[in-house]
């Protein structure tokens, strides 16, 4: 698995490959006496299981470390993940004027503006509490009053054949056979992919995709459905504005 995020990361140059302890030292601008030094106590300490550092994993195939691998070297930074919020809500997501617990009239704070959900600290994923839970709440919630409908002007009959003649044509569906999906199973044919019984081609994603491009390239030509399903929602592809080329037809 982390073989698709190095190569992710390494086309768009967050990550540079280095040939040895020689190539890794030039790009370092250090000694490569003192890599040899470095690399030798953590072989040393990965055989023993044990580090100055009380360290005691050392996953299996990622040591001895040999002077003529390749590296990937990269500038590890810290970022905002995650924000606690602080406007303090109730349980219909209002947020509170005071310590006694009175909402300001007509002001909801959701998602990561809000606070108080979590105690503390958090648990990696519960951030959905937030965003979707109190979301969904919220918006049930909220006096939202429908506008009120503009009268309708009658049309001419040109104008409402014309309209018929408009909504005919949005209608049409390009279909796509077993047989011509197949044919599309690489990046040299175009690698489309069927998710819930639309055709997709994710042939300019690929390099884009965070979890790797043999995420995509597995399912060329295929019904990729289940494996998307794996760690994805049918809203999430809906949000990331992927238009299919038709639909599927057995």
């Amino acid at each position: 698995m982390a073989d698709r995020h190095v190569a992710l990361y390494t086309t768009k140059q967050l990550l540079k490959k280095v040939r040895g302890l020689q190539g890794l030292a030039t790009h370092l601008s250090v000694d490569v006496k003192v890599l040899k030094t470095t690399f030798a106590e953590y072989n040393r300490a990965a055989e023993a299981g044990l580090d100055e550092f009380n360290r005691t994993v050392f996953p299996e195939g990622h040591w001895p470390v040999e002077h003529d691998e390749e590296f990937y070297v990269g500038q590890v930074v810290p970022v905002i993940h995650y924000t606690m919020g602080g406007i303090a809500i109730d349980t219909d997501g209002r947020a509170l004027a005071d310590t006694n617990g009175s909402a300001i009239p007509g002001l909801y704070a959701i998602g990561e503006a809000s606070g108080g959900v979590h105690g503390d600290n958090r648990l990696a994923g519960n951030s959905l509490l937030e965003c979707t839970v109190f979301g969904h709440h919220v918006g049930l919630s909220l006096p939202i009053h429908a506008p009120t409908p503009a009268p309708e002007v009658p049309k001419s009959s040109s104008e409402s054949q014309a309209k018929e003649q408009s909504q005919s044509t949005d209608a049409t569906v390009r279909r796509i056979t077993v047989e011509e999906l197949r044919r599309h199973n690489s990046r040299e044919t175009g690698n489309w992919v069927v998710l819930y019984g639309q055709v997709y081609d994710l042939t300019e994603y690929i390099e884009e995709h965070p979890g790797g491009v043999e995420a995509i390239t597995d399912v060329g030509g295929m019904d990729g459905t289940e494996k998307f399903q794996a760690v994805h929602n049918r809203e999430l592809l809906d949000s990331m504005g992927f238009e299919p080329l038709g639909e599927l037809i057995e």
